[in-house]
């Protein structure tokens, strides 16, 4: 094992406005922080940096700022929390699920990590298009000139899933996996935890009943909301099916989470659950 520890942080909590996406009415941006045995650090997304808590309606937008009312403290960034942990000046890779603001929003809090995103994304990021992509991608939260390595779809199988990638210069232990749908080039990145494996979906659903979870709270806001912003709603519908398969396979532990749910980060972040290891 080259993983010595993981940590859970919430990046970019949010309170919709007048959305009722989940029982509590909140979304985390939920981020892994992964340290390996030499020191260096991992990140699965960045969450809302300092920059953009600083210029929030330039950066992120006057749409996102106002309908999704994110927490705009810096000390709720990932880089202070990573200071309070003695971890900031670690981070040399970062791993994104997508480029939505909520997800590459902290980019330049860690000038000198590479920052490993999918072809499809990239090219869809570096030419926008259309309301949709001009509300989710923001060019001035990478304009500092991030160092991106972009990757296209393996030839590897994952537990089932095609097209998975082991990253260049990252350890075997942590795989991205293409799941396209809710962005073109969206992937779900797997992290090695110990005989088990985490699995950050991202944005493939927002609500955990839509993996088979047992939840009885409101789901109808987060469906809504995944619908409009779904670039290909048809593969939406097809990763909620294997990733339902995943959380119900019974041979090995796999954690499967999105990241936007409340429920799920705090069972992540329990002393029993999926949490820092």
């Amino acid at each position: 094992m080259t993983i010595n520890r993981i940590h859970h942080l919430d990046g970019c909590t949010m309170r919709p406005r007048g959305l009722p996406v989940n029982g509590r009415g909140i979304l985390v941006g939920h981020v892994l922080a992964v340290e390996l045995r030499g020191g260096d650090v991992v990140l699965v997304d960045s969450g809302i940096g300092r920059a953009a808590r600083r210029e929030p309606r330039r950066m992120l937008g006057a749409a996102f700022v106002h309908g999704f009312r994110p927490d705009l403290s810096e000390s709720g960034s990932v880089f202070a929390q990573l200071v309070d942990l003695g971890l900031a000046d670690h981070v040399r890779h970062i791993v994104l699920t997508h480029l939505d603001v909520d997800h590459a929003g902290g980019l330049s809090d860690f000038p000198r990590a590479t920052v490993h995103v999918h072809t499809r994304e990239l090219a869809a990021g570096s030419s926008v298009r259309g309301w949709n992509a001009r509300m989710r991608y923001r060019t001035a939260l990478w304009g500092h000139g991030p160092r991106f390595r972009s990757f296209s779809d393996g030839g590897d199988s994952w537990n089932g899933f095609d097209g998975a990638q082991v990253l260049e210069g990252l350890t075997d232990e942590v795989v991205a996996i293409p799941l396209p749908g809710h962005t073109l080039g969206h992937v779900a990145v797997a992290v090695r935890s110990g005989e088990n494996w985490l699995v950050h979906a991202g944005d493939c659903y927002f609500h955990g009943s839509s993996v088979g979870r047992d939840r009885n709270d409101v789901r109808w806001g987060a469906e809504l909301f995944e619908t409009v912003m779904a670039v290909d709603r048809r593969k939406v519908a097809a990763n909620h099916e294997r990733l339902a398969e995943l959380v119900a396979r019974t041979d090995r532990t796999f954690e499967v989470f999105s990241a936007h749910d409340p429920f799920e980060f705090e069972k992540c972040r329990a002393p029993n659950g999926a949490n820092e290891r």
